[in-house]
């Protein structure tokens, strides 16, 4: 039945994609100038301020216009932009040596001053930055020159270099201080390697290269990004030559492209891992351990990966892909187990099961509404009551940020930061996100976030995993390949993450 249903949308998907074509998606290409590289994305990005861009496709669009002090190599290796070195001065301060001569797309010029407004703007409860969280240990941000900045933690931490790669923007201050906060999220400044010319929301954002850019001078000299939320009209684009790029790709649809002579599919390994939140607050019984665990034993994460996902995916014991810096390799997935869970859920009291919402966004993961029908039709093999509610992306998380989703709650979780010290928001009391209480896996928490030798810090973190493991703190799922789909018309695509394309490097064919 559900290989049927697979079938059917795949069949649908086809149908549109064949319709799309049709309708004159190649409109686009025809108007762009030459020398211009154009990417299909699944969503609108959020805003032109990077401090509001906290989705990874609208990072992915930051890092663009935007750099950062340090920023991510291959495999998570911090490598010199903004500052061209840096070194930890003790246990609570972070020297960092800045990049001289750089400036801004407009012409101001790059200094401190700008690192410390762009750092301090994360800091700031006013500014209600989405990651906040995550920098709790920052006591201040200080100048010492030009061209030399300091951080100072409140605690050691050994992360700091690698937050300011994950979040750290840099934007103009004395631009900002010109024409506002406002104009920052319709209008970006930055001293990225692209620079931004326009925005017209829902169409299309177009940059330039940057070509004085110290490290990474595009290899196209025009770039547009277009959203475009429906995977058909994505595909039947890329197939039509109105994009050159295109994000999101479904599984089934990899064979069709890899047929057609002038496109092919990009399959990489991801960091992206998924699984379903239990707020303990917002759903009473999620409250017991035995209701959690029996949520894990009752998901057959196999076939979900081997039907719905066509093999694109790995069963998660944790919240985080392997390998992954960090990360207990040893940690095993939940078996299928049934039976075990009915036990469970009798043992905790509810032998009958109960009813539970079973919430997913449409669209924004690979499969997500699908794989939240096939769970939910799982769940009430051992007796619970699903009820599936599926909305588009921008409510989906609208409702989430605002604890409305009282149920099991569908998310991914890009670890950009590259290393296993994101993967706690869950469990820590001072994270918006926190879904969960445990006064043991707190204070173990925040002694491994404090350890600076990274064996000693790691050895905590494995302890840790293997709790929240026990602990059943979310119904783990899957890690998945990140499936672009590219013209054979570009070279040298690259993202290291599976998320953030680095596009400077792309060349394009005309």
């Amino acid at each position: 039945m559900k290989t049927g249903k697979t079938m059917t949308m795949g069949w649908m998907l086809l149908l549109a994609i064949g319709i799309a074509f049709f309708n004159g998606f190649l409109t686009s290409a025809l108007a762009a100038p030459k020398d211009t590289l154009i990417v299909g994305t699944e969503a609108e990005v959020q805003s032109m301020d990077p401090l509001q861009n906290w989705m990874g496709y609208s990072s992915a669009v930051s890092i663009l216009m935007y750099d950062t002090l340090v920023r991510y190599g291959a495999h998570g290796k911090l490598l010199p932009s903004l500052a061209t070195s840096w070194e930890k001065v003790d246990d609570l301060t972070w020297r960092f040596h800045l990049r001289k001569g750089v400036k801004f797309h407009n012409g101001y010029p790059f200094t401190a001053a700008d690192a410390k407004f762009s750092l301090d703007r994360i800091l700031d409860p006013k500014e209600k930055c989405r990651y906040r969280s995550r920098y709790d240990s920052w006591e201040k941000v200080i100048v010492e020159d030009d061209y030399i900045l300091v951080v100072k933690t409140k605690r050691p931490d050994p992360s700091v270099a690698g937050w300011i790669a994950f979040f750290g923007n840099i934007v103009s201050k004395k631009w900002v201080e010109e024409n506002g906060f406002e104009e920052l999220k319709k209008h970006a400044m930055g001293t990225g390697p692209y620079k931004f010319v326009s925005w017209k929301r829902k169409d299309r954002l177009t940059l330039v290269a940057n070509k004085d850019h110290f490290d990474r001078v595009p290899k196209v000299n025009n770039l547009i990004i277009r959203p475009i939320p429906e995977m058909a009209a994505r595909v039947a684009e890329l197939e039509a030559g109105g994009v050159h790029i295109i994000t999101k790709v479904p599984m089934f649809i990899i064979p069709q492209l890899e047929k057609n002579p002038n496109t092919h599919p990009v399959i990489l390994d991801g960091v992206l891992a998924n699984f379903m939140l239990m707020d303990t607050a917002l759903v009473p019984e999620f409250k017991d351990k035995r209701v959690r665990q029996a949520m894990n034993y009752a998901v057959d994460k196999e076939t979900i990966i081997k039907g719905i996902l066509k093999g694109m995916g790995k069963p998660l014991g944790f919240g985080a892909p392997t390998p992954f810096p960090g990360i207990d390799p040893n940690i095993k997935p939940y078996p299928y187990d049934p039976q075990k869970a009915k036990a469970l859920l009798a043992e905790a009291g509810y032998p009958d099961g109960f009813a539970l919402n079973v919430y997913s966004p449409s669209h924004r993961y690979l499969m997500d509404k699908e794989a939240a029908q096939a769970i939910a039709e799982q769940l009430s093999r051992i007796g619970i009551k699903p009820n599936v509610l599926v909305m588009d992306t921008g409510k989906y998380f609208q409702e989430w940020r605002a604890n409305r989703l009282k149920g099991l709650v569908y998310i991914g979780q890009h670890l950009t930061h590259w290393d296993q010290s994101a993967c706690y928001g869950w469990i820590n009391p001072k994270s918006p996100r926190c879904t969960i209480k445990n006064q043991e896996m707190i204070d173990l928490l925040e002694d491994m976030l404090a350890t600076m030798d990274t064996t000693a810090r790691y050895q905590k973190a494995y302890k840790l995993q293997r709790m929240m493991h026990d602990e059943a703190t979310q119904l783990f799922l899957y890690s998945l390949k990140a499936i672009f789909g590219a013209s054979n018309k570009i070279k040298g695509f690259i993202s290291h993450d599976g998320v953030m394309i680095e596009l400077w490097a792309v060349s394009l064919e005309q």
